[in-house]
């Protein structure tokens, strides 16, 4: 093993002070938004470092010091110099905040490496952003032996479930998602195409219509437009909330002429109560919040890709609505340009485990109880030229990484493949089908800005647009 990847052998050297000035300098905003009073005495501090550590002949000495500090037991090294400040809990947390906020750092693999170790406040992460590291994140194995088991907060295990598949792993995973596949099938998902365009269309026009011509924040909207679809998908249910109960009634009133995903694990009778409850708001949380921020992204990226707007149109005038499960499929174009949305800023940061057995990734160890973080987004955008840049086409060529096993992985992959990815696609083309063509658009604010919190896309100033008819 190497104590530095040959790809990041230079890059990762240099003045640890300095390198941290200009992480803190470059992100005074977000630490100003978090009230820290005391970043720009923090930036300076690290400035008069740099300055005394930049002796010329020092450096050398000084890149030793940061070899034997940063590869000690031959582990990656760590994401931030701020961690090697005399700090010992503001420190590490502000590592988790720039973490956390910064996802743009996460890619910089020039500097800090594919590999890279995260101490947090009550524990380490080892952080990737390769392909290898991927895979391994994805099947839980190493070289064929399972090493890595899930991983969630207690807050989030409170909230998704004990029962969740996000929760549960090995042949009880297994059994639980071979369950579920019937009740995601394609004769499930189709039945909700038309409802999905109705109410598309209501929506343009209770919401977009009335601010023809005037900035409009899109971001919340759009979220709780989203929200009502899991639940008429999941629960068969309009848009009203779920009644405590609802298992035990459904069961009582009968459902064999529904098709709904809660009708469809009562046909099946083979998961407990719990089991159904737990999947049914984990469908719920992870699917409203992803869409609806692969939503708000093409909604930002279109403006600026004026010849990927016209491509789209063009395709949807050749489809005759109404719109059915054989229409959604010939959306070729909208399929790949979705892709690119989801490639270009992944609705999820990344994915936690621990790691159950010791092994190795990148040419560095990974410890057993430690914390295995893998960034599925940050893959993506740097296996392809040209990454900011929207080109549906990509998908086209069979020889593009995207297109290879584990190559594009938004929604996970292999036993962790997300069991929502197909209505997900459908919700996310029949609304922008809709909303191309009907609307132009351009942005009413210059930078619109985009945070990772803690795991899920948000736009924190809530996307404003300007809207007018075509």
């Amino acid at each position: 093993m190497h104590l530095f990847p040959a790809r990041a052998s230079n890059s990762a050297r240099g003045s640890r002070w300095i390198r941290a000035a200009a992480a803190v300098g470059d992100r005074a905003a977000w630490f100003s938004d978090l009230h820290v009073d005391s970043a720009s005495a923090l930036v300076v501090f690290l400035q008069q470092a740099a300055a005394a550590d930049d002796g010329g002949d020092d450096d050398d000495d000084d890149d030793d010091i940061i070899l034997r500090r940063i590869t000690a037991g031959k582990l990656p090294p760590k994401i931030s110099p701020l961690i090697d400040l005399p700090l010992p809990i503001i420190g590490p947390l502000l590592n988790f905040i720039m973490t956390l906020r910064n996802f743009k750092k996460i890619e910089q693999t020039e500097q800090f490496g594919e590999v890279m170790r995260i101490p947090f406040l009550f524990s380490t992460a080892i952080t990737v952003v390769s392909l290898e590291g991927l895979k391994i994140g994805l099947s839980c194995k190493s070289q064929g032996k399972k090493v890595l088991g899930t991983q969630q907060a207690e807050s989030i295990n409170a909230l998704w479930g004990r029962k969740s598949l996000s929760n549960i792993s090995g042949s009880e995973h297994s059994r639980v998602k071979k369950l579920l596949h019937p009740t995601v099938s394609v004769k499930i998902v189709a039945n909700y195409v038309s409802r999905m365009e109705s109410a598309s269309e209501d929506w343009l026009r209770d919401v977009v219509e009335p601010a023809l011509g005037k900035p409009t924040k899109m971001y919340e909207p759009v979220r709780r437009f989203m929200m009502e679809m899991p639940l008429r998908l999941v629960l068969g249910l309009g848009d009203a909330a779920p009644e405590v109960g609802i298992i035990a009634d459904r069961r009582a009133q009968g459902c064999d002429n529904l098709s709904d995903t809660l009708s469809e694990m009562i046909k099946q009778g083979q998961l407990t109560d719990e089991e159904m409850e737990d999947q049914m708001v984990t469908i719920m949380l992870a699917g409203y919040e992803t869409t609806a921020a692969v939503m708000c992204v093409a909604m930002h990226v279109l403006p600026m890709h004026p010849e990927v707007l016209e491509k789209l149109r063009k395709e949807q005038e050749g489809i005759d609505g109404p719109v059915d499960w054989a229409k959604f499929e010939s959306m070729t174009y909208m399929l790949n340009f979705v892709k690119e949305c989801l490639r270009h800023h992944g609705p999820v940061l990344s994915f936690f485990r621990t790691v159950t057995d010791a092994f190795e990734v990148g040419g560095y160890k990974v410890p057993q109880g430690y914390i295995y973080q893998y960034h599925l987004a940050a893959v993506q955008r740097n296996s392809v030229e040209q990454p900011e840049k929207i080109i549906p086409e990509r998908y086209e060529d069979p020889s593009n990484p995207l297109n290879q096993p584990f190559g594009f992985t938004p929604f996970g992959g292999g036993e962790y493949l997300c069991l929502g990815e197909r209505f997900a696609k459908m919700e996310i083309c029949v609304f922008l089908r809709a909303l191309v063509m009907r609307y132009n658009w351009t942005h009413a604010a210059e930078d619109p800005r985009m945070m990772y919190a803690p795991l899920f896309l948000h736009f924190t100033d809530d996307l404003p647009l300007i809207f007018t008819r075509l």
